[in-house]
């Protein structure tokens, strides 16, 4: 929706425009690309760099949306019978027959199940995962954010909350 539009819309419905100075200070990077990027895109090599790039965002989110209810499927034939909310269990053979891309949205699922979201995994801690999956031994543990570790055993990864060790009381 173009700025045009929301000025229009807002004066069909007797609404004031209400003008954010903010909007004008470029050390934002949002604004340093409205201001400066997208006219020099506009300028020198696509005039309609705005509609395209509006568009592109429009089926990068629908793709999105598609990978996401079959990363759900996935996840769920990749998960083993919930045994327990603190830990989950994911089939090694099933995981790993996934390609690579649906593998990550898979890994990244079981992490938000048991975290809660997605933030704070970053690729570094996906590749590390895929590593261990694909090569790690029996034993292997890959610590994440938010104190959670996994653990690679016969046939499973299991995701799960890492163990706080109380301190036993030092003896003279």
């Amino acid at each position: 929706m173009t700025r045009r539009e929301i000025e229009d819309f807002l004066k069909s419905q007797n609404i004031r425009f209400r003008h954010d100075p903010t909007n004008q200070q470029t050390h934002f990077l949002r604004n340093k690309i409205r201001k400066h990027l997208l006219p020099l895109l506009e300028r020198e090599y696509q005039p309609q760099a705005r509609q395209a790039l509006a568009q592109l965002a429009q089926t990068a989110a629908a793709d999105n949306d598609a990978l996401e209810m079959y990363a759900q499927k996935c996840f769920t034939q990749c998960r083993r019978k919930k045994t327990s909310r603190n830990e989950i269990k994911l089939r090694l053979d099933t995981l790993q027959k996934l390609r690579p891309g649906m593998a990550r949205r898979v890994l990244r699922e079981a992490f938000a199940q048991l975290k809660g979201d997605k933030r704070q995994l970053t690729l570094a801690h996906i590749q590390e995962l895929e590593a261990m999956v694909a090569h790690g031994p029996q034993g292997a543990i890959v610590d994440l954010p938010a104190k959670i570790s996994v653990q690679k055993s016969r046939g499973q990864i299991t995701f799960q909350f890492k163990k706080t060790l109380l301190k036993q009381p030092s003896r003279l």
